[in-house]
């Protein structure tokens, strides 16, 4: 574990993220730097626990026969304090540090502790002298399927490689509470099969970590969760505060920990962190969901990575209930005893049928059938919730179609199940309630997607000259808002030498990237060229005159999620001294989401086309504008500044007869009067309003 520490590549050691930048200073044999430290997060509690374990009263046995005396007795043998029996002899392990033979011991001093405990094992072999040290325990249910507990046992060098720090606690407990699992579940069944693996050089590259995840990602292991041990050792101002290091797509695995903890009535306060480094993170890189339980690293052992990290100054209450809260988590995951409905979101797209979405839904008891079988709720922009049941089912495996919907709509939507009994409920996303049915209670947050719009603009300001040896520029105003998805630029440009020539596009001062640079390209002109992510050549792969689509140098994803609105940039540099060219003409091809709320109020056909005054007015900065459609046609609906220049676009699509409501936003625009204005066939009508800031 290493606070402080930032480094790229793989295994990196514990960050730890302050309130206020700390400066940083370490110093080894091998490593001598001064480090800075962002604020990234700091933690806080989350309360809203979706995923529910189940209590089990042979688990909460087990938890009951965790033994703070075995894990002292481990503790005192993986750090050298006593002699350990290794190889039937004793041995003294009195250096951990990746690459040495002491290191090496430690490793068969592990091998066999999970040998004596029933497990099968092996070493995963770096090189000659590292290696991961790995058990095994097959499940009844789902051997091919598995969960993976795991702990770094390598430590810190001190002053050489025959004098180490003791690593007590890191990560010495990490491995102990490993140990202390596997001594417990002799004999004990569990639906998945579980791996029980002794990460190596996490300390210094994490390289071990690295090639587990790796080997499992290309072998395309069933690696449903793991769960990583580090530092669990020491509190000491008594306050039970403890970390858990997530990522978004390993909610799951936090929210079990703290359903666990409070089912088997363990006093501790989880605080959830994002950004930390220790194993879980080559698993995260490899799409894995991981999790890593600490000691609170806002109030780190003060023996860390000192020679006084020693059994005698861990905090033993705390790592005696981190060793079973860690037990009851892992196990609940492996025996099934946890509530889970597995679902990728759908993603925002142009389909306007309907959409699959397809979720696995697992409980530890049946799931409810009939008229409390699972639903899928929905709701259209923000209109209310309707649902619908599976059109497929097969074993824990349910399809839902969501109904298809117009260009620019917002669908929110989520799942739910209760089991037969009515004692559980389970939603994605997680926060819902309610059973009989399931998840009348929505939870607090939906997912959503939108059918996405595509416009096209085009700059109306040229032909325009580029310069000998300068540059030219030329802008597109979007006035319609929208959440960008994709974008396309259409370039014509003339010039005798492409080689000479950089385009660059910028969107207000949010985003500024390259599309062309130079001496990538050759021959002459820019024709009908296409700047797309999702051509197959680059840019540097076409032949003059570039007609069809390229990738640019950089990527356009990076507009992706801000803001359509505003002044888009585009700026062509000719570094030849002497011939100049012509940017002929130029656009851009948006695929956004429309996140202007427009609402259907009332499906009754009007008796007549209305635009009626805003309200509030005077407003600050959002208003609400109420227009009538007597029949379906085409809306315009647009903002004008006092000169008449069109400053936002609220509708811009076919609308069904009917009365509407749209939510103006004028955060982006100075006090002053505004006019907005609507058209939909042969009717138009003007109204003002003000901006007052």
């Amino acid at each position: 574990m290493k606070p402080g520490r930032i480094e790229t590549g793989f295994g990196k050691g514990f960050i730890m993220y302050f309130i206020a930048n700390v400066l940083y200073f370490r110093e080894t044999s091998f490593m001598k730097k001064i480090f800075l430290i962002s604020v990234l997060l700091i933690l806080g509690l989350v309360h809203n626990v979706g995923s529910q374990v189940v209590y089990n009263h042979k688990i909460d046995s087990i938890k009951n026969l965790v033994s703070i005396q075995q894990l002292i007795k481990f503790n005192k043998e993986i750090t050298g304090d006593t002699l350990a029996n290794i190889n039937g002899v004793p041995r003294r392990i009195v250096t951990r540090y990746a690459m040495t033979q002491g290191n090496k011991l430690a490793a068969q001093y592990i091998r066999e502790r999970f040998e004596s405990f029933g497990l099968t094992t092996r070493y995963q072999m770096i090189d000659t002298l590292i290696m991961n040290v790995i058990g095994w325990k097959t499940g009844t249910k789902y051997p091919n399927q598995y969960f993976l507990v795991g702990a770094h046992f390598d430590n810190i060098v001190y002053n050489s490689t025959i004098d180490t720090i003791y690593g007590a606690d890191d990560n010495g407990t990490g491995i102990c509470v490993m140990l202390e699992l596997a001594r417990l579940i002799q004999g004990f069944n569990t639906d998945y099969s579980i791996a029980f693996v002794a990460f190596n050089n996490e300390e210094v590259s994490g390289t071990g970590s690295y090639i587990y995840a790796d080997s499992a990602k290309i072998r395309g292991d069933s690696l449903k969760g793991v769960l990583n041990c580090e530092m669990l050792g020491y509190d000491g101002n008594g306050d039970n505060k403890v970390t858990v290091v997530s990522n978004d797509n390993s909610i799951i695995l936090y929210n079990i920990f703290l359903s666990a903890i409070s089912t088997y009535q363990l006093n501790l306060l989880p605080y959830r962190s994002t950004s930390a480094g220790s194993d879980h993170n080559t698993f995260w890189y490899r799409g894995f969901k991981a999790i890593t339980t600490s000691e609170f690293i806002a109030e780190l052992t003060p023996h860390y990575h000192s020679i006084t990290d020693r059994w005698f100054n861990l905090t033993q209450a705390m790592f005696e209930k981190m060793a079973k809260a860690n037990i009851v988590t892992f196990l609940s995951l492996a025996t099934g005893y946890y509530s889970e409905i597995q679902h990728t979101p759908l993603s925002s797209s142009f389909e306007q049928t309907g959409r699959t979405a397809s979720t696995e839904i697992l409980m530890p008891f049946p799931t409810a059938s009939s008229i409390n079988s699972p639903r899928l709720y929905y709701k259209i922009n923000n209109g209310q919730y309707n649902w619908i049941n599976a059109y497929e089912v097969s074993g824990r495996k349910y399809k839902f179609m969501i109904p298809g919907q117009t260009t620019g709509t917002k669908v929110s939507y989520y799942i739910a199940a209760q089991d037969s009994s009515g004692g559980l409920t389970v939603t994605s996303p997680i926060g819902g309630s309610g059973v009989n049915p399931p998840g009348s209670t929505p939870p607090d947050t939906a997912h959503v997607y939108y059918v996405l719009k595509s416009n096209t603009y085009v700059s109306t300001t040229v032909p325009k000259v580029i310069p000998a040896g300068s540059f030219v520029r030329d802008s597109i105003y979007i006035g319609q808002g929208g959440k960008i998805n994709d974008v396309r630029v259409t370039l014509n440009i003339n010039h005798p030498n492409n080689s000479e020539v950089m385009v660059v596009l910028r969107k207000g001062s949010e985003v500024f990237l390259s599309l062309i640079v130079s001496n990538i390209c050759s021959g002459s002109n820019f024709i009908n060229t296409n700047i797309t992510d999702t051509a197959v050549l680059a840019i540097s792969q076409g032949t003059a005159p570039y007609t069809g689509y390229f990738r640019g140098r950089d990527t356009l994803s990076r507009f992706k999620n801000i803001d359509m609105q505003g002044v888009w940039m585009l700026t062509v540099y000719d570094s030849d001294p002497v011939v100049t060219g012509t940017l002929v003409s130029w656009g851009l091809t948006i695929a956004y989401e429309n996140t202007v709320p427009v609402i259907l109020e009332s499906e009754t056909v009007p008796d007549k086309y209305e635009l009626i005054q805003n309200y509030p007015n005077p407003y600050n900065p959002y208003t609400k504008i109420r227009f009538a459609l007597p029949k379906q046609g085409h809306v315009a609906l647009k903002i004008y500044d006092i000169l008449g220049r069109e400053v936002s676009t609220l509708v811009n699509e076919v609308k069904q007869a009917g009365t509407y409501t749209a939510e103006f936003n004028g955060s982006g625009l100075t006090s002053g009067v505004y006019f907005y204005r609507i058209e939909s066939g042969e009717f138009s009508d003007v109204k003002r309003m003000v901006l007052i800031k």
